[in-house]
């Protein structure tokens, strides 16, 4: 595998677990290739796009199924899913 595949639902899970600040799929895919081992980068945009789809959702993130959400800098705090609710780390 020569590297690692950006869609939508990469871009998105990756910002939002902080791997990456970047909307550029190009520089996703850098910051990816840094953080992940070769032998990684063929099933990690399946994960992501998997988890974008059914969990990490766009407008509503479903953070209260979610198994990594205690590791998620965006983590939504309340049930409602909106920005506002959004923890903040630092």
């Amino acid at each position: 595998v020569e590297g690692i595949v950006v869609d939508t639902h990469v871009i998105r899970v990756s910002n939002r677990l902080g791997w990456t600040e970047s909307k550029n799929p190009l520089q996703i895919e850098r910051d990816l290739m840094e953080l992940f081992h070769k032998k990684e980068w063929k099933w990690l945009p399946f994960y992501l796009k998997s988890h974008g789809r059914l969990v990490c959702k766009a407008p509503n993130p479903r953070c209260d199924e979610c198994e990594v959400s205690v590791l998620c800098p965006s983590a939504v705090i309340g049930p409602s899913g909106n920005e506002k609710n959004r923890k903040k780390r630092n």
